[in-house]
């Protein structure tokens, strides 16, 4: 048994403190998190030498109620606690994380939100996100001003298969799948209100839709036609709405992925559920030049293509076969194609962007564990593991910044909410608050 005597210190009087937890690093520095029970924030404080910093975590609403405390191996405190602002309440979590991944839980306000996302930064480096809340199947987006997010509804009543891309003004245009017509659809901001329109209504059209806009603006967008199994592509002429048959050659059309090249020809990448192919279609200016990538197995689900500085696309794909995430690439000659993570069952959802060097950039599923995974080309591909709090990382888009800083959207499963990531290169940031205000409005047809 210790002997000796009790030392009593007055850490915080500034108000009613309750629910605290008490953590110690690796040389017994203390960590304390705690509820003000006037205020009904989660403060922490940590002991500096001889004094005590004290830091304000959250004050949104009712919050911080039966927290805990854990610090890292890097002396980085973690807290979780409980948000009693909106019934039935929700779990939330605060980590100080350096320059690694800062991870936000966004739209916590709404009910099963965050499948179908689709997200696009503008030249603030700042993201705009589609996605759509489950419960109501209304489409939903978010963009953050600022470092603060704001939300809206921009359509009521089906939005699925949600796509976005933002124009010169850094305003966003939306394709997705209106569920109960049917029909494809697109909405966009023109500065002061959404204006949607109906893109293709003949008969069961618009699931697995990609947007792009040209450099006037004007949008194209590659879809399936599910009534007749077949890849269709639409633009825009300033006027009105041409579609055309892409591909009709057995079941295919699903998981398309859309991008311009230097003479806005279109480039797609998609599946053929016949018999389990990655496709690609190009316009050369006079015809589609379609070509089988992939056929070894079941693969070319969850596509997702960019172009390299020479125009040439890069996709990201699942092969269901080896349930591994791979990347197929032409070389200027040929196809060539790679196995990028076969770890565990990766590679759904997945998601490709390419940085200043051409250098290959996925974000991805993985479904064994229900973990959010990150891959990237470096002479040789390094794979990490980005959110595993829960079943996450579905639905997952990627946008790489000017820095090369990766953004993520993706659904989180467990707790049915939109979440966000961010691979933070820059200089550490103040213990990071996880969940943020909600600013909803609602914008009827």
């Amino acid at each position: 048994m210790k002997t000796g005597t009790w030392s009593f210190t007055t850490v915080d009087s500034s108000g009613v403190c309750s629910h605290s937890s008490l953590a110690l690093d690796a040389s017994n520095k203390p960590y304390i998190s705690y509820t003000d029970g006037l205020n009904l924030d989660l403060k922490y404080t940590a002991k500096t030498g001889v004094t005590w910093d004290f830091h304000t975590v959250d004050t949104y609403g009712d919050v911080g109620r039966y927290n805990s405390i854990a610090v890292d191996t890097s002396g980085n405190p973690h807290i979780s606690y409980f948000n009693n602002t909106i019934y039935p309440g929700d779990l939330k979590h605060a980590i100080w994380t350096g320059s690694s991944w800062n991870v936000e839980t966004l739209d916590n306000g709404s009910f099963d939100v965050g499948q179908f996302t689709s997200l696009a930064l503008d030249s603030n480096g700042d993201p705009h996100i589609s996605y759509m809340s489950g419960r109501s199947w209304y489409l939903r987006y978010a963009n953050r001003t600022g470092g603060s997010w704001n939300w809206g509804t921009a359509v009521i009543g089906g939005g699925t298969y949600s796509s976005i891309a933002l124009d010169g003004n850094d305003w966003p245009h939306i394709s997705y799948y209106r569920n109960s017509l049917d029909l494809l659809r697109y909405s966009y901001w023109d500065g002061s209100d959404w204006v949607s329109q109906d893109v293709d209504s003949s008969g069961s059209v618009g699931k697995y839709c990609s947007i792009t806009l040209n450099d006037t603006d004007h949008p194209r967008i590659s879809y399936y036609d599910e009534a007749n199994s077949r890849l269709k592509f639409a633009e825009w002429t300033g006027s009105s709405w041409t579609k055309t048959n892409v591909d009709s050659s057995g079941l295919v059309g699903g998981f398309t992925s859309l991008v311009l090249n230097d003479n806005e020809y279109p480039h797609i990448s998609y599946y053929r559920d016949t018999s389990g192919d990655l496709m690609h279609a190009e316009w050369t200016g006079s015809t589609w030049d379609i070509d089988i990538i992939d056929s070894a197995g079941d693969v070319g689900r969850y596509t997702s293509i960019a172009l390299d500085s020479n125009n040439y696309p890069h996709i990201s794909y699942y092969d269901v076969t080896n349930q591994a995430l791979k990347h197929a690439w032409w070389d200027g000659g040929s196809w060539q194609s790679e196995t990028v993570d076969s770890s565990a069952d990766v590679g759904q959802y997945s998601s490709i962007d390419l940085d200043s060097t051409d250098s290959p950039h996925i974000s991805y599923y993985d479904a064994t564990n229900g973990n959010l995974k990150f891959a990237s080309w470096d002479g040789a591909w390094v794979a990490e593991v980005v959110d595993s709090m829960g079943d996450v990382g579905r639905y997952t888009s990627l946008k790489l910044d000017q820095s090369t800083n990766a953004h993520i959207a993706y659904y989180d499963v467990t707790n049915f909410e939109l979440k966000y990531a961010k691979n933070a290169l820059g200089p550490p940031c103040p213990l990071l608050h996880l969940n943020y205000k909600l600013l909803t409005r609602e914008i009827p047809l």
